[in-house]
């Protein structure tokens, strides 16, 4: 029953923004064979509602920084939230393509209308100061998550802010919780129960 609902979900979603963003597309097609690098497989509508559901959203002042961005259907998601803009980073230029023409045709139903596009490398990615939500869905781990990772911290440490860091896995102890719970500066806030994946939310703050 559940994966039925979720079927459904993402037939309504597709439908209702008049997208196709639900093919999953591997890394061989694209032109690369990074090992760090993980296959085109897109987030959960339900799992990211769960997440947004968690985290303080301030109306027209929080940035969402999306990391593989793929096809945009995140980035179309967290356009239905009072975001002031959203970046998404893609390495693949087909699949920005892609993404580009599902935001267009999303566009007339989105909150937030300011949704930049980069096609970049994540290790040289160089994160804008008022980034202040980060959504990782399993996108790449190793050399490229760590440099990621410490661009994140760079970006905080020139301009002190909280920032939420959502992060999707396929289980508790994937090999992509496991290198970002290394960062001494990232406090696991909270983890979040999805359909079929392990959600969890930190933070660069105790409080």
């Amino acid at each position: 029953m559940r994966l039925l609902a979720s079927r459904l979900t993402e037939r309504y979603y597709e439908r209702r923004f008049w997208i196709e963003s639900a093919l999953h597309v591997r890394p061989e097609d694209l032109g690369y064979s990074d090992p760090d690098c993980h296959e085109y497989v897109p987030s959960g509508y339900s799992d990211f509602r769960a997440l947004m559901r968690v985290i303080p959203l301030r109306k027209n002042q929080d940035v969402f920084l999306d990391y593989g961005a793929g096809k945009g259907r995140a980035l179309i998601m967290a356009a239905t939230y009072p975001f002031r803009r959203i970046i998404g980073v893609e390495l693949s230029a087909q699949l920005l393509e892609t993404a580009q023409l599902n935001i267009e045709r999303a566009r007339p139903r989105l909150r937030c209308k300011e949704i930049e596009l980069v096609n970049a490398d994540a290790s040289s990615f160089i994160v804008p100061t008022d980034v202040t939500v980060i959504y990782f869905f399993n996108p790449f781990h190793g050399a490229v998550l760590a440099a990621a990772l410490e661009n994140i911290r760079r970006s905080i440490t020139e301009l002190p802010r909280l920032i939420h860091i959502l992060c999707t896995n396929p289980s508790r102890e994937s090999r992509f919780d496991l290198e970002v719970g290394q960062c001494p500066w990232l406090v696991r806030h909270r983890e979040v129960p999805l359909y079929n994946r392990f959600g969890i939310i930190y933070t660069n703050s105790t409080k």
